[in-house]
């Protein structure tokens, strides 16, 4: 059991197995770490001239903001389950080795 002196954590170290690893958890299990933001197609993408095949897709700023992105930086889209888009912006080692994505791990 923790020594922390949170009630909160103590409750919950008394009642829960793995609580601490339950800890940034919120009540239905989704991870607060993350945030989900909902956006409009219209909102994200613009259809490009003469490509129907292609579109533009436009980061909003809050997102931007949120994981650090600058204009110019390189970045990482994944698809998610359930129609969802993940952004990431791509990180480097020391060595200049691009740090594989923890989505995907």
């Amino acid at each position: 059991m923790s020594n922390d002196k949170n009630y909160k954590h103590k409750q919950q170290d008394l009642t829960e197995l793995n609580a601490d690893g339950n800890r940034d958890r919120g009540q239905d299990g989704e991870d607060l770490k993350r945030r989900s933001y909902t956006f409009k197609y219209e909102d994200i993408f613009e259809e490009i001239e003469d490509d129907p095949d292609n579109v533009n897709m436009k980061i909003p700023e809050e997102i931007a903001e949120k994981i650090g992105l600058k204009p110019g930086d390189p970045v990482r889209i994944l698809k998610g389950d359930q129609g969802t888009i993940i952004i990431e912006k791509v990180k480097y080692d020391d060595e200049g080795q691009i740090i594989p994505s923890d989505v995907l791990n």
